[in-house]
This record gives structure tokens, C-alpha cells and sequence, in this order.
């Protein structure tokens, strides 16, 4: 009788330190493949630019701002950090009011009169940065050349974009918004 005691008494104290141990074990997140980042990349473009797209063709005066406005404000976790303060001009870009730089056309498109359509073309990955391209569809055809290149990076379990490429490869967001600071 006494040594059943003794061992459900051990038993008792020893469980939770047994439990314990059990619970602490690092469990690792399996790497993705780049062909599970190539698609995770394209799904996080398409479904900004669905939600996006409408409200860059919408009528301002309708929509109260700007779509790149309303970009900042209801999804600021689709942008990273650095593109967030570019694009507002200022450290406050966590903000809920932020308002972006007055900009010569749409900074997400590339464009003034923005099409309300696009095709994407297929994601290229060079480590966890991802490009895809993205060509107005006009008539049901899609461009021969992309207008713009969505670039995205794979940050901390998401995707954030990190810029936009003119099609043409003469230049980027970034680029343009570092240039506005500058004077």
C-alpha cells in the first residue's frame, strides 16, 4: 500500500513537469517550396488588385478618396513599412489617417485612366521577393508588354509589396517618391 502511495504521489508531482516538457518542444513551420511562394505571391496580387481595381476606376467624389488613399487606410498591412512612409511622407504611415503624396496618376497601376481589367502574368521569385506582372486588358486583349510589376516580399508568415515597376523597366514607386522628397 505504501509504495502505491509513494508512486502516485511521484506520479502527481512528476506529471506536470512530464506535460510540461511535452508542450515546450519546438514545432517548426515546414519551409515552403518556391513553387508554394510563386502561388502564395500571386493570390496576395489578385486579391488586392480585385479589391482594388474598382475603387481606382470608382469616382472620387463617390468613393470620398482616392483609391490609393483608401488603399493606406483599409489595408495597410499589404504594404510594407518602407513603401508606407514613401507613400505618406512621413513617419506617421502606421497611422489610421494617412493620406498619400499627390502623385501624376495611379501609384498602384501606373496609369491615369486605369483600365478595369488586368491579366497576370506568371510570378518570378528570386528568394522570398516576388514580380508579377500585370497587363491592362483592353477589348478583352491583354497587352503584349506589362504597364506595371508588382513586386511583394514574403515577410514574417505574409506577403507585403515593397514596390511598383513601370513595365517598361524605366523606373518605380520608390523611386519616384524618393525624387518628390528630394525637392
Amino acid at each position: 500500500m505504501r509504495t502505491r502511495l509513494i508512486g502516485l504521489l511521484l506520479l502527481l508531482v512528476l506529471l506536470p513537469t512530464f506535460l510540461a516538457a511535452q508542450a515546450t518542444k519546438p514545432t517548426r513551420t515546414p519551409a515552403k517550396t518556391a513553387d508554394e511562394l510563386r502561388e502564395d505571391c500571386k493570390k496576395f496580387v489578385q486579391d488586392f488588385y480585385d479589391w482594388y481595381l474598382p475603387k481606382a476606376t470608382a469616382d472620387v467624389n463617390k468613393q470620398g478618396s482616392t483609391a490609393e488613399a483608401l488603399a493606406l487606410k483599409k489595408r495597410p498591412d499589404d504594404f510594407s513599412r518602407a513603401l508606407k512612409y514613401a507613400l505618406t511622407g512621413n513617419a506617421s504611415a502606421s497611422a489610421k489617417s494617412v493620406e498619400p503624396l499627390p502623385l501624376d496618376g495611379d501609384p498602384f497601376l501606373n496609369c491615369q485612366q486605369c483600365p478595369s481589367k488586368v491579366k497576370f502574368g506568371d510570378p518570378k521569385l528570386t528568394g522570398y521577393k516576388c514580380q508579377v506582372s500585370l497587363y491592362f486588358m483592353q477589348d478583352g486583349e491583354a497587352e503584349t508588354a506589362p504597364h506595371v510589376i508588382a513586386e511583394a516580399m514574403f515577410t514574417q508568415k505574409r506577403w507585403v509589396f515593397t514596390n511598383f515597376i513601370d513595365g517598361d523597366g524605366s523606373g518605380d514607386l520608390m523611386q519616384t517618391l524618393n525624387k518628390m522628397k528630394q525637392h
